[in-house]
């Protein structure tokens, strides 16, 4: 936002007085008393409204009864120029707001300034030498936060109200406190404490009563809850239930109203309708004028039926278009027909489907019994093959155990012979018995060996045998198994296929497109049925009209032609028997013809015209008009009555619902609540019983006045401790929004502020820093803490961190910069290093200084900055 013009009609001194503004830096010069301030205040209430008369404090009306305000024109980004226009006697000082040829309001210029607002336009775009003193007159603490608060969010208010709710807290409670009111409770409640609990040691069973007393009240308040939420459906269910008849009756305007009508302009329909039947009524008149003129001339037989049947005739051609719509509609559907039929064909042969066996849709399973089928078959197969070689090894094995008898015979017997061919040779060479008493004892070690083995091969083959009948019992009973499973899949499989077990392969290699197929067919069944409806109802339309030539048999050779050939033979005949009455007529009766012949043309054209209309509506006849009308306004009608109950039955029924699902659910929290009451019953009696023990407990008393004596004593303490744990807890809020903020901002702040500074004093401080909470300059040689700095540097500090503030927000500067004698305790130079900043600070920020330092206007003139003289004083 940018200031372009103050025009001030009268504000304090100022009587029509008017001051020019540029975009950079600006320095506005008078002496004291010139009207510096007052023309601060006056861009003030131009923005913000006037200042509210209180006590003494200047108000700036006008004591000779000029006009109080003034215009002020602005620049914005988006909107361009804005001129707001405020006069305290006009709409009791509210804004007018011109942005070329609109004028706004109050609200278009909040809008126009938004996010700027009083508050933020007084603490962070103004400067005044008072604030700076304010911050001066504080202790060290008090100005850092203020700093920090003024640095981060341009508003000090958070830091005051922060030490508010510190203060209130400190007047209910501190640690060491003895008479604040918080602390006497705690000491009271302490006492009341030991002295119950003395008490209660006396009576120890009270506590145990009480603790049951704390159960049932638990359970008590749970069950009442529950009850009363259960009473507040069933009442919710009675109302429903109360309104039932409006809403099954919202239900069938909801499914009457589902098709509704195209968006068809009445009106114009109406106006349609009236034109058409006054030009209806004038073609009778006509016609009837024209028929009474001709009635007093001689005509042939032909003519006299002519004009006698003229009007029927005229009716009669008038079905032209309609026959010839007619026919063409007939042969369209005749090819759907046929279409059709060939489709139907073509699936029957595929499939053995006709009209009285249709094909019912696959389940969404069906394709999963199939490969489940298939899987059981597969499966056995593999146990079947698996049976086969199992029943081979047995066969293998059953016939191997007597070889292996013969073998180990065999054996035995050629071991015996050797042995006895050893002996014998033994005793034909007794030289050498050694040898023959070595080979028989050879020879009986490997009788032994053979033996033994041939004994082991016994045992194993019997238990392989053994094991492969096991197998054999095990396939057999899953084979059974699978072949009762893949029959359950068969027979879910023939349930939605019946003849599925005589299909043949070529058949069910189409199954992946068998549901697109029965789909496609059961819908074109249903379109040729569709179909033969419509060519019956065309037929006898098309048989309606063709009698309605009857009564011309015995004029026209109608007896072989079809609907198109009469209506042009019959057109013919108009032709003839219009061009006869021409000639017969006399002038007036041409003037009546011709006029005739227009009212048809205009009714014709008419009709023509509003072809788009009538088709939108649906309507084939200009006659069929006021029925259409008339069920319009039924349903315009039914539209209200259903925006009615909706409206009145919105809250009654959130969700749609049946008439058995609302009697299930009443009937279910009926029982429920009937119950519940009961059991709240018996637990009120145990509570009664219990609290009937303790006071027979208690017939002293004591106990039961002290725990109330506690009870009060809490209910205070309580109330006395949320207060105090409310502000402190508003105080540490504050706290830590303030440090949030400073750990978002501060650093990014002090960067830029250190900058400002060391352009400010002449690079004698280059950085401002935060060291153990405390702001700190800092330079080559020294680091100087807050309270070490001399009201000028101090002025330069906060002047630095206030730039540094608006320097962030330089991207989207929502209002200009407005500085009043901000540098009173400036040196001259100090005075220079300020202008140089504000020459720089110009360059993003609209910048206006009002000032009576003459010192201040030379450096604007050395800088080449704009200087605009006040005026003398008034």
């Amino acid at each position: 936002m940018r200031i372009l013009r103050a025009e001030i009609v009268g504000f304090g001194k100022y009587r029509q007085r008017t001051f020019d503004f540029t975009s950079g830096n600006q320095l506005l010069y008078g002496v004291n008393e010139a009207g510096k301030s007052t023309l601060y205040q006056f861009i003030q209430a131009m923005l913000f409204g006037f200042p509210v008369k209180r006590g003494n404090k200047r108000d700036y009306a006008p004591k000779d009864g000029t006009s109080f305000g003034g215009r002020l024109w602005l620049e914005f980004p988006v909107t361009g120029e804005v001129c707001i226009e405020r006069y305290k006697q006009v709409d009791r000082g509210r804004a007018k707001v011109m942005i070329g040829e609109r004028i706004g309001d109050e609200r278009l210029l909040n809008s126009l300034l938004a996010p700027l607002n009083l508050q933020l336009f007084q603490e962070v775009f103004t400067f005044q030498q008072e604030q700076l003193s304010q911050l001066d007159a504080l202790q060290e603490k008090e100005l850092h936060d203020a700093l920090i608060s003024l640095g981060i969010s341009g508003s000090k208010q958070l830091l005051e109200k922060r030490q508010s709710y510190i203060s209130d807290a400190q007047k209910l409670f501190k640690h060491k406190g003895q008479k604040l009111p918080l602390n006497r409770k705690l000491l009271d409640w302490q006492a009341l404490d030991q002295k119950i609990h003395e008490k209660e040691q006396q009576e120890s069973a009270v506590q145990n009563y009480y603790t049951q007393l704390a159960e049932t009240d638990k359970k008590q308040e749970k069950l009442t809850a529950k009850i009363s939420a259960a009473e507040e459906n069933l009442t919710i269910l009675k109302e429903q239930q109360l309104y039932w008849t409006q809403y099954e009756e919202l239900q069938r305007l909801k499914k009457q109203l589902q098709q509704v009508d195209s968006h068809v302009d009445q009106a114009e329909l109406a106006s349609f309708y009236q034109e058409y039947q006054r030009l209806e009524q004038q073609i009778a008149e006509s016609q009837e004028a024209l028929d009474k003129a001709l009635s007093q001339q001689e005509h042939s037989e032909k003519y006299k039926f002519y004009l006698a049947n003229e009007r029927k005739i005229t009716e009669l051609l008038q079905e032209k278009i309609t026959a010839a719509r007619l026919t063409d509609e007939f042969r369209q559907k005749l090819q759907e027909q046929s279409e059709a039929i060939e489709k139907l064909d073509a699936w029957e042969k595929t499939y053995p489907w006709d009209p009285t066996h249709l094909p019912q849709p696959l389940p969404t399973n069906f394709f999963e019994q199939i490969k489940k089928a298939e899987e059981k078959q597969q499966l056995l197969q593999e146990q079947t093959l698996k049976q086969d070689w199992l029943m081979e090894q047995k066969k293998h094995l059953g016939t191997a155990q007597p070889t292996a008898d013969n073998q180990q015979l065999m054996y035995s017997y050629g071991l015996f012979f050797g042995a006895a061919a050893a002996l014998l040779g033994g005793i034909a060479t007794s030289h050498r018995w050694l040898l023959i008493l070595a080979g028989i004892l050879l020879a009986a070690g490997v009788f032994i060996f053979k033996n033994q083995k041939q004994a082991a091969t016994k045992r194993t083959s019997n238990n392989e045998l053994g094991h492969v009948e096991e197998q054999l019992l095990e396939i057999e009973k899953t084979i059974t198994d699978l072949q009762k499973q893949r029959q359950t899949h068969i027979r879910l499989i023939e349930k939605s296929i019946p003849d599925y077990s005589q299909w043949t392969d070529e058949q069910k290699s189409r199954l992946p497109w068998y549901q697109q197929d029965v789909e496609d067919y059961l819908q074109t069944t249903a379109d040729l049925e569709k179909i033969d409806q419509q060519l019956e109802m065309l037929d006898q339309n098309y048989r309606a009209l063709m009698e309605r030539f009857n009564f011309l048999q015995d004029w026209l050779p109608l007896a072989d032609l079809e609907l198109a050939q009469r209506m042009n033979q019959l057109q013919h005949f108009n032709d003839e028997m219009n061009e006869l009455k021409l000639q017969k007529t006399h002038r007036s009766s041409i003037l009546l013809s011709r006029q005739l012949e227009q009212y048809k043309e205009k009714k014709a054209q008419l009709v023509a015209d509003k072809q788009v209309l009538l088709k939108q509506a649906g309507i084939s006849q200009p006659s069929e008009i006021p029925w259409w009308l008339e069920r319009m306004q039924d349903q315009a009608k039914a539209w209200q009555r259903k925006k009615e109950l909706e409206e009145l039955l919105r809250t009654v029924y959130p969700e749609e619902l049946s008439a058995e699902t609302l009697q299930a659910r009443f009937t279910g929290l009926n029982e429920q609540l009937t119950a519940d009451r009961r059991l709240l019953s018996s637990i009120s009696q145990e509570n009664q019983r219990l609290q009937l023990v303790i006071q027979q407990l208690q017939v002293d008393g004591t106990l039961d006045e002290l725990y109330q004596e506690r009870s009060r004593l809490q209910a205070e303490i309580q109330e006395l401790a949320l207060s105090w744990g409310t502000q402190k807890m508003l105080a540490a809020f504050i706290s830590d929004l303030t440090t949030e903020l400073s750990e978002q901002q501060l650093p990014q702040l002090l960067l830029t502020a250190s900058r400002y500074l060391a352009l400010l004093t002449d690079q004698r401080y280059q950085k401002i820093s935060l060291d153990d909470g405390q702001l700190t300059l800092k330079n080559k040689q020294e680091s100087l803490r807050l309270y070490e700095l001399s009201t000028g540097t101090k002025d330069q500090v906060i002047m630095a961190i206030r730039f540094g503030y608006l320097a962030l927000q330089q991207n989207q500067p929502i209002c200009p910069v407005i500085i009043d004698d901000g540098w009173l305790h400036y040196d001259s130079q100090r005075k220079r290093r300020f202008a140089a900043l504000l020459r720089e600070f110009a360059k993003k920020y609209q910048v206006i200084c009002l000032s009576s330092d003459a010192e201040m206007v030379s450096l604007y003139h050395e800088y080449q900055q704009p200087v605009m003289e006040m005026g003398e004083n008034v």
